[in-house]
Parts: structure tokens; sequence; C-alpha cells
């Protein structure tokens, strides 16, 4: 099992008058980044070319997929992890982030109260928020990051209407 290299995509975002945003993705057919970089930009290009709106942006995506997919026993997407933690440097801010499917061995406790409760003493709890603080390697919603000790978590179950 490995998560493989399966295309590129381009998402173009247009704006109109009334600066609203829609966007549109588009698959590409080139193998090799640079490539798909010089296809991705003609695209915009084109595709600008072709609308009254204005292109505001657009990102250049890989997509890998699982090659051997094996679906887990017992998972539900719906069962959550809701983090949430204040800002930094802004500390009447806060973000949230979640994680679905919750290992229950991430939780507090095996029942009652405590099996709401992330664990967040938990070695992969701290990995994982560490990423969203100003000395990890990832940030949330518009590049803010989290004060680690600010960060708490819970369990939240979420709708689904799937069957």
């Amino acid at each position: 099992m490995a998560l493989v290299n399966s295309h590129f995509e381009v998402v173009i975002a247009f704006k109109d008058t009334g600066n609203d945003t829609v966007t549109r993705t588009y698959r590409l057919n080139e193998a090799a980044y640079v490539d798909a970089a010089a296809d991705a930009a003609a695209l915009v290009a084109a595709v600008a070319a072709m609308s009254d709106c204005v292109v505001s942006g657009y990102s250049l995506n890989q997509k890998f997929i699982e090659n051997a997919l094996a679906l887990p026993a017992a998972a539900q997407n719906e069962n959550q992890a809701l983090f949430s933690g204040l800002i930094t440097g802004d500390p009447t801010d806060s973000a949230i982030a979640s994680v679905p499917g919750i290992k229950s061995s991430l939780m507090s406790g095996a029942t009652g109260k405590a099996n709401n409760i992330v664990n967040m003493a938990n070695a992969t709890v701290i990995a994982f928020v560490g990423l969203f603080t100003a000395a990890g390697t990832a940030s949330l919603s518009d590049g803010e990051t989290w004060e680690d000790t600010s960060v708490s978590g819970k369990r939240r179950h979420t709708k689904n209407n799937n069957g």
C-alpha cells in the first residue's frame, strides 16, 4: 500500500463584479511538474481570455491516490476530533482544525466524559498540534498559527446523509 502520483490539476479562482468567487478545476495530462506548471499557465491564460471575470488566482495541485486501498474495519468519518486554540499573537482570536475518524486510543479515557476529550499529552496529538504552531510546517486558515499551550481537543459527531 502506497500513495502514488495520479495526476496534476489546476484550480482557477474567478471574481466577478460583486467580488463573488467561483473556482473551476481542470485535470492536466502532464506527468512531470515542470510540464504541468507550463500547461497550467497556458490554461489560465486561455480561460482568462474567455471570461469577463478576472482570474484572482490559481493553484497547481499534484493528486495522489492509494494504489492498494483497503478499507478500515471500524472507522467513521463522522466521528471527529475538533481542535481549538488561540492564534499566535492575538489572544482574542482562535482557530479550529478537525481530524475525521479519530482513533479511540487518542481519547483521555475509554468510557464516560473522558472518552469525548482528546488526550493532549499523547505524542501523536502533540506532533499534530505542533505542525500548526509558529515552529511548525503548516498554518490554519489564512496563515495563522496556534499558541500550542492553548489548544484543546474534543470528540464531535457530524451528520451523514450517505444512507
